[in-house]
């Protein structure tokens, strides 16, 4: 997904937010492979939900709401 996609869901739940694009050089460049071997042996799976679900629960943890059913988003053994 692109930033703009993004930022397309964000406003479906912000409608008023303000987003100002900045002309800076990007920092970090790089690619990178992420392992998730280590929190499945924990037990932990990510469902397959819709990206646009876990933007709205992150919206949800930054406006500080406690009571979030993270059932929605993961398998917890």
């Amino acid at each position: 997904m692109s930033v703009s996609d993004i930022l397309k869901i964000i406003k479906l739940k912000i409608p008023n937010i303000k987003i100002k694009f900045v002309n800076s050089k990007i920092m970090n460049q790089l690619s990178y492979d992420v392992s998730n071997k280590k929190i499945i042996n924990q037990g932990l799976r990510i469902k397959k939900s819709s990206i646009k679900k876990s933007i709205f629960c992150t919206l949800k943890l930054l406006n500080g709401e406690k009571n979030l059913d993270f059932k929605e988003l993961y398998k917890i053994n």
